[in-house]
């Protein structure tokens, strides 16, 4: 019976990626395809069964769902469902409207950027001085899109275009995904 690799393998493999000597598109490339590796690996019983391996498949599950149903321009919407007495922490709701119905992204922000839930199925946010609804999408999109994303053209909320570039023109790669989707507040 070959040797049982740990969790841990699956995620420094998938990681390396960043040390990689390649493009941002082909870093993106090869980031998605060791995902899908991994999530086959386990399937087929290459790693050893643990809460961690779980952990890591489940991320990456929601990582690429997520993918498929949130493209670069669209846009989350957050509902503030709580704020405690001090002010340090807030409970929101985050959802994205497809087919003119909203989608629920709680659970999967929750499993994807690491951030607790309440009770109630909210984002337990923590901190202030922010617009922690804006944190929220930009550590999912940065999560999603951390290779960067293209340009999407006039309306781009890039920070490379609030930083002085206004070319919108010439086709290019942002950096940072994080701007890569929209929040907008209901």
């Amino acid at each position: 019976m070959p040797k049982l690799l740990p969790a841990t393998h699956a995620e420094k493999w998938v990681q390396d990626v960043y040390n990689m000597d390649a493009s941002q598109a082909q870093k993106e490339k090869i980031w998605l395809s060791r995902m899908r590796t991994v999530i086959k690996r386990a399937g087929d019983g290459v790693y050893r069964e643990s809460q961690k391996l779980n952990a890591i498949i489940e991320r990456y599950n929601q990582i690429l769902r997520l993918r498929k149903l949130i493209k670069p321009g669209d846009t989350i919407y957050t509902t503030l469902d709580h704020v405690s007495a001090s002010g340090m922490m807030r409970h929101i709701t985050a959802h994205v409207i497809k087919k003119n119905r909203p989608i629920m992204l709680n659970y999967a922000i929750s499993v994807i950027t690491d951030t607790p839930m309440t009770d109630r199925g909210s984002l337990k946010i923590g901190g202030c001085g922010m617009d922690m609804g804006f944190h929220v999408v930009y550590s999912l999109s940065y999560c999603l899109y951390r290779y960067g994303v293209k340009c999407t053209g006039p309306g781009c909320n890039s920070n490379d275009h609030n930083n002085g570039d206004q070319d919108y023109t010439t086709p290019r790669n942002h950096g940072d995904g994080g701007y890569a989707i929209n929040h907008s507040w209901l």
